[in-house]
């Protein structure tokens, strides 16, 4: 739809004005699509299949990023598996002792539910810069193609993961830095449409301030994502709330 209509505005001065918004639940779809074609015969859905995660014959559709919340769901999960691996390849290179392992894990457990700036002790803060420099080893290759190509998959969920919260929380800033690093999947993974009109998109997001004056706040309050509850973090982005809503029986 945002294909159409942005060629219509470059054909029709009458339409120049108009700031056409693309809708992140179908950016996310095709991201999805980008992400199994990434780990499509990497393995990956062997082991789904192996620990009941996805059933075989639904794979297919999984790749191709057909089921939204599907695909939500197990992109994370399958992510979040490989970093524990790493992070336990990381423990063994470095061979650490138990009062080192039980002092991260309080302090990663801890993390979340204080608001100030934890100070860390010596040994953590070490293990963390090591581990830090462990993983720049992967992406370098030092530890095998297999594991980089892995943690590259891992990267690129973490976007995912920062476009969605970056919605359910109305951060402008970060949804524009996703985009532009989604963008750069869909060019390399040849989505022709997306990774073209993605570019343009982004590129009228940084100019909305010049090109249309006063529609920044609009952009936030209403179109970048619709709440429908009163709960926190539950904004969802305006297209898919029309599947939900207004396109719901026009299947």
């Amino acid at each position: 739809m945002s294909k159409i209509a942005l060629r219509i505005q470059n054909a029709e001065e009458q339409f120049s004005n108009l700031f056409i918004h693309l809708g992140p639940f179908h950016i996310m779809l095709s991201y999805h699509k980008a992400l199994g074609k990434f780990i499509n015969g990497s393995g990956s859905t062997n082991v789904l299949i192996v620990s009941e995660v996805l059933s075989s014959g639904s794979i297919r559709t999984f790749l191709d990023g057909k089921y939204f919340s599907r695909s939500r769901k197990i992109h994370p999960l399958l992510s979040l598996a490989l970093r524990i691996l790493h992070f336990k390849g990381f423990l063994e290179e470095e061979k650490l002792e138990l009062d080192s392992l039980n002092n991260v894990k309080t302090f990663l457990t801890s993390f979340n539910n204080q608001n100030d700036h934890q100070m860390l002790d010596s040994s953590t803060y070490e293990i963390l810069e090591n581990y830090e420099a462990y993983t720049a080893d992967t992406f370098s290759k030092k530890h095998g193609k297999t594991p980089e190509i892995f943690l590259l998959y891992t990267k690129l969920v973490d976007y995912y993961i920062m476009m969605e919260l970056s919605i359910r929380q109305a951060d402008l800033e970060i949804y524009k830095f996703t985009l532009s690093k989604i963008s750069n999947i869909f060019f390399i993974m040849n989505h022709q449409n997306y990774a073209k009109y993605l570019t343009i998109y982004l590129d009228k997001l940084e100019n909305i301030e010049s090109s249309h004056p006063g529609l920044l706040n609009d952009y936030k309050d209403c179109t970048f994502g619709i709440r429908r509850t009163t709960k926190p973090l539950s904004r969802i982005p305006i297209d898919l709330t029309l599947e939900q809503t207004v396109n719901k029986d026009a299947a």
